[in-house]
C-alpha cells in the first residue's frame, strides 16, 4: 500500500533549515537520511504515542493525576504575618531553632526530592500518565522548596545566620545518614525501577513525618497558623504520591519483595529516630522522644501497610493531635480523623482561625507580605 504524501504546501522545519531529516530532537527515529515526506509521516504516529493524552489506557492513575492537578497551590498567597508574630513573640528560644533547622531541612529535602524526579523517575516505564503524573509533581516539589525557603527567610532575616543554620547541618551525622541512604536507594541506577519508586515513597514520608507531627503540635497550641496549613497542603500532595506508587506498583512486571520494601523502609526510620530523639531538644517544646519514636515506628508500618506489605513495628500512634483515618483504597496517605472521630479525651488542633491563603482575585505583593514583617507592625488575629 502507498504511503499517504504530506498536505501540499506543507514545508517540514527540517527542510527549511537545510536537512534531510528531522533535527536531533527526534533522532530516535533515525530519519536523518530520509526525506522530508517520510519524516513528515514518522512523526505522527511518534507524538501520538507519547504525547497524546487520550485515550486513557490506565483511568485510575489518569485520576489521580488530575486530583494533584487540581490540588496544585502556589505560596504567593500565603499570609506570613501571623506566623512572624509568634515566631518572635510566643515561642522560646530553643522552638525557635527547632522549627528554623526543620524548615531548612525540609527545604533541602525538596530540592532533592525534585532532582531526583527529573533524574530518575520521568523517564521510568513508557506510561504516559505517570510521565503527567512525575511532571506535576516535580511541580509541586518545587513549590514546597519556595515554601520553605521563605518561611527560612520570613523567620531569620540575616544572611549569616541563615547560612549558618546551613552550616551547622550540613555537618550533622544525620545529614550524612540520609545522603548514604538516598545514594544506596535512589541514586544507583542498577537498581530496579520498581525498588527505587518504594523508596522514593519512602523519601516522601519518612524524613518529612517528624517535621509533620511538630507542625501538628505547634497547630493544637494555635501557633504558627500559616505554616500549618502549608504543613497540611505538603502532606496531601505527598499523600496524592503514595497513592499514585500504589496503584503503579501492581502494573510493573516486578515488585519489591518484603524484605527489599522493609529494608528500604525501616533503614529510613531507624535515621529518623535517632536524628529527632538525640540531635534535637524536642522535649523542650512539650514532646517526648519515646513518643515521637513510637510515631516515626507507626508511620513506617502505616506506609508499609499502605504499599501491600505487613507491618514491622506495631507501634501505637501515641499523638492524639495526629490520629491517621484507617487506611483505604481513596485515602491520603497523612489524612487525618475529625475530632468527631475521636474520643472526647483525645483533641485534634482547630484549623487556622484566620484566613492566611488569600484569595486568588486579589494579587498579594511580596514586598508586603514576605520582605517587611516588622514586629511592630503585625497584628495577630
Amino acid at each position: 500500500m502507498s504511503e499517504t504524501p504530506p498536505p501540499s504546501g506543507y514545508d517540514p522545519p527540517c527542510a527549511r533549515d537545510g536537512c534531510n531529516g528531522l533535527s536531533s530532537t527526534f533522532s530516535p527515529l533515525e530519519s536523518v537520511t530520509r526525506s522530508s515526506a517520510e519524516c513528515y509521516l514518522q512523526i505522527l504516529p511518534f507524538l501520538q504515542h507519547l504525547l497524546c493524552p487520550n485515550p486513557i489506557p490506565y483511568s485510575q492513575l489518569w485520576s489521580i493525576y488530575k486530583k494533584a492537578a487540581a490540588s496544585y497551590w502556589v505560596v504567593d498567597y500565603v499570609d506570613p504575618r501571623p506566623d512572624v508574630y509568634d515566631y518572635r513573640r510566643s515561642l522560646n528560644i530553643i522552638e525557635k531553632d527547632i522549627i528554623v533547622y526543620l524548615i531548612a531541612l525540609l527545604a533541602s529535602t525538596k530540592g532533592v526530592h525534585s532532582t531526583s524526579i527529573a533524574r530518575y523517575f520521568t523517564g521510568g516505564p513508557e506510561l504516559m500518565e505517570t510521565k503527567y503524573f512525575f511532571g506535576i509533581q516535580m511541580a509541586m516539589e518545587n513549590t514546597h522548596l519556595d515554601c520553605c525557603s521563605r518561611f527560612l527567610w520570613a523567620f531569620v532575616k540575616d544572611s549569616d545566620e541563615r547560612e549558618q543554620v546551613f552550616d551547622v547541618l550540613s555537618e550533622l551525622p544525620y545529614v550524612q545518614n540520609r545522603t548514604a541512604w538516598t545514594k544506596r536507594w535512589i541514586d544507583d541506577t542498577q537498581s530496579p525501577y520498581h525498588v527505587r519508586l518504594v523508596a522514593f515513597a519512602c523519601s516522601q514520608v519518612l524524613p518529612y513525618c517528624g517535621t509533620f507531627a511538630i507542625l501538628l503540635w505547634m497547630e493544637d497550641r494555635e501557633l504558627l497558623p500559616s505554616l500549618a496549613r502549608c504543613n497540611r497542603l505538603m502532606a496531601g500532595d505527598a499523600g496524592t504520591l503514595i497513592r499514585y506508587v500504589r496503584e503503579l506498583l501492581p502494573l510493573l512486571k516486578k515488585q519489591p519483595c518484603q524484605h527489599i520494601a522493609e529494608d528500604a523502609i525501616v533503614d529510613a526510620a531507624e535515621i529518623e529516630k535517632r536524628f529527632l530523639t538525640l540531635s534535637l531538644p524536642i522535649s523542650y517544646i512539650g514532646l517526648e522522644e519515646k513518643d515521637i519514636a513510637l510515631y516515626i515506628e507507626h508511620t513506617a508500618d502505616r506506609l508499609l501497610e499502605c504499599l501491600g506489605y505487613q507491618k514491622k513495628y506495631k507501634s501505637p500512634n501515641p499523638f492524639p493531635f495526629a490520629q491517621f483515618e484507617p487506611l483505604q483504597s481513596n485515602c491520603d496517605f497523612f489524612a487525618l480523623q475529625s475530632p468527631s472521630q475521636l474520643g472526647d479525651t483525645d483533641r485534634v488542633g482547630p484549623p487556622p482561625t484566620k484566613s492566611v491563603l488569600r484569595p486568588p482575585s486579589h494579587q498579594p505583593r511580596d514586598e508586603d507580605l514576605w520582605d517587611d514583617c516588622p514586629a511592630t507592625n503585625i497584628q495577630k488575629a
